[in-house]
């Protein structure tokens, strides 16, 4: 077996949509061939219930795809900490890969778009992460409404704008610095932000599925914003400490204004305004503490030891798959420890 692995791989993270898969590899390898460029893709199974051989019979024969390796998680983690592990994986045990492309598996990342993200990379010369700009959205108008919504309240909380998600293409340096970063454990997209990593956007549009239904619902969608502001959490915190303070003096001067006006301005004061007043006051108090006692701990928890990807990925890894396209039948070649 040849060790001569091509210099850009493609990963994606996978939970049991191997027939959408594999319908995604053949319209991949047909545009990569178009464009002359070879690649190894690399499958996350995310600690999928069905294995691969339950739903693809053959991998099937491919020209510009050399090689076909799933990576085989011991248990479920999340598309992103997915994301961190394979990238992990890919920085210690691949020294020769200089560019990853990170994609949905369902085939809403358009694999038309994949060589325009290339080519992109290359022309910043490998020092800039390259991310797709959704210039055009196939979901539904409450997905795009909710989407909307998360987008102000991680610029309200974070001061940063939010535009792009995971499909893109990141060079060994900058592949490199965000291995070593805790946040990546969380969230992909909000750690490339954090990191300071340069990066430029290319516009794409979102395709739609190859095969079967997202698996994503309105508790998953939630829990992915709060992974993506858990990364600014000390940020946010200190935001929302100070904004709690704006809140207060806006209150107090409100406060005082009807004591003026009651104390020299003989006009009657409606009663429910001093309840309104007081209960709004014990809120405010309490916001302000659990914000301020929320930020002396994120920055407390930076002198402890931290979840570094880099260094806890092995834990995480059952095994790898390896597969040579046309070869053989399709046999597994190898499977060894990851």
């Amino acid at each position: 077996m040849s060790e001569n692995f091509p210099t850009t791989v493609i990963l994606s993270p996978v939970f049991n949509d191997w027939k959408a898969y594999f319908l995604l590899l053949g319209k991949l390898d047909t545009v990569l061939q178009e464009k002359h460029l070879t690649v190894t893709v690399l499958a996350i199974n995310d600690g999928s219930p069905l294995s691969p051989e339950d739903c693809v019979e053959s991998w099937g024969s491919y020209s510009a795809i050399q090689r076909v390796e799933i990576l085989h998680l011991r248990q479920n983690v999340g598309h992103q900490r997915a994301i961190s592990l394979g990238l992990s994986w890919l920085a210690a045990q691949r020294p020769e890969v200089q560019e990853v492309v990170i994609m949905d598996a369902d085939g809403e990342d358009a694999p038309e778009d994949v060589p325009l993200l290339l080519q992109r990379c290359r022309e910043e010369k490998h020092r800039k992460i390259v991310m797709a700009i959704r210039s055009k959205r196939s979901e539904t108008f409450l997905f795009r409404l909710c989407y909307l919504i998360f987008r102000f309240l991680f610029h309200f909380l974070t001061g940063k704008r939010y535009q792009m998600g995971n499909f893109s293409v990141i060079p060994r340096c900058a592949m490199e610095t965000l291995v070593g970063n805790s946040g990546l454990w969380c969230h992909y997209a909000a750690t490339v932000f954090r990191s300071r990593c340069p990066y430029v956007g290319v516009e794409t549009y979102r395709a739609k599925r190859l095969d079967g239904k997202s698996q994503m619902n309105f508790v998953g969608l939630v829990m992915h914003g709060l992974s993506a502001v858990s990364v600014y959490l000390d940020v946010a915190s200190v935001r929302m400490m100070l904004l709690c303070v704006w809140v207060t003096l806006f209150l107090g001067l409100g406060t005082l204004g009807i004591l003026g006006v009651h104390l020299f301005i003989p006009l009657p004061v409606p009663g429910w305004i001093w309840g309104l007043l007081g209960w709004t006051l014990v809120l405010i108090v309490q916001f302000f503490t659990i914000a301020t006692i929320l930020t002396f701990i994120t920055l407390g928890n930076r002198q402890s030891k931290t979840f570094l990807p880099i260094r806890e990925y092995p834990f995480y890894i059952a095994r790898l798959q390896s597969i040579v396209p046309g070869q053989a039948n399709e046999k597994i070649l190898d499977e060894k420890q990851g």
